[in-house]
C-alpha cells in the first residue's frame, strides 16, 4: 500500500521519478537527523508535483535511515533538489557516520498484488 501511495497522481503510461537516500548517522547525532528529516518531509509531501515522502528507520545493529521522494515529474524533482528545502537534506546527510547512498530512479512501470497472484497461481514468469 505504501508504494502505492508513492504513485498516487501518475498515470500508469506516464514515468514516475524516486529518490533513495539511505543514511547512517553519527548515534549521537541521530534524533537530529530524524527531526530534520522528518520536517523536510511535511513541507515536501505538498509539494507541487510530490506524490509522496517518507522516513523510514531500519532496524538492527546499525540501523540506517531511508529517506524517499516520490514524483511525477522529472521538471519538480528538479525543481526540488535545487530548493532552499533540500539544502536541509544535505545537511542531514552531513550527519552521516559514512558516505549516504543516494539514488535517483526513473520508474517506466509498475505492477501490484495481481502480479504476485497471478505468478503464484500460473508458477510461470510474467512480463
Amino acid at each position: 500500500a505504501r508504494i502505492e501511495s508513492l504513485t498516487a497522481g501518475t498515470r500508469p503510461s506516464e514515468p514516475m521519478f524516486l529518490s533513495l537516500i539511505k543514511i547512517v548517522p553519527i548515534p549521537e547525532k541521530r534524533d537530529t537527523l530524524l527531526g530534520i528529516l522528518n520536517s523536510v518531509q511535511r513541507k515536501t509531501k505538498v509539494m507541487p508535483g510530490c506524490t509522496d515522502c517518507v522516513v523510514y528507520e531500519e532496524s538492527g545493529n546499525v540501523t540506517a535511515i531511508l529517506y524517499l521522494e516520490g514524483w511525477g515529474s522529472r521538471e519538480a524533482l528538479h525543481r526540488h533538489i535545487r530548493s532552499g528545502l533540500y539544502i536541509r537534506v544535505l545537511h542531514a546527510m552531513d550527519l552521516a557516520s559514512q558516505r549516504p547512498d543516494v539514488f535517483f530512479y526513473e520508474v517506466s512501470g509498475q505492477k501490484g498484488l495481481d502480479l504476485i497472484q497471478a505468478l503464484r497461481e500460473s508458477g510461470q514468469e510474467m512480463q
